[in-house]
């Protein structure tokens, strides 16, 4: 959460090319404090993950698959988030 504050007091004004994705595990409130935070100079959206994985490798991935669904959902299906475009420099 220190990072994503450090990155929300680098930032000049709101960027409107970056947005934040906060997921937390099923078991941990989100940190509503670092989410104002950081909506100051983001587009913020987050999340608590539904599944129940814990432990190492499982919880992680388990953290990631999560997110992925979440994103899947609300921008395929319900177009409740941006549709990103990507880019590779070379």
């Amino acid at each position: 959460m220190a990072l994503a504050r450090l990155i929300a007091d680098i930032e000049p004004a709101h960027n409107q090319l970056a947005d934040f994705l906060f997921v937390n595990r099923f078991d941990t409130p989100p940190d509503r404090d670092t989410v104002k935070y950081v909506s100051r100079k983001f587009n913020v959206f987050s999340y608590q993950s539904a599944r129940r994985s814990i432990g190492w490798p499982r919880g992680c991935n388990g953290l990631f698959f999560g997110s992925a669904e979440y994103f899947y959902h609300m921008s395929a299906e319900n177009r409740k988030t941006p549709r990103y475009k990507g880019r590779i420099f070379s």
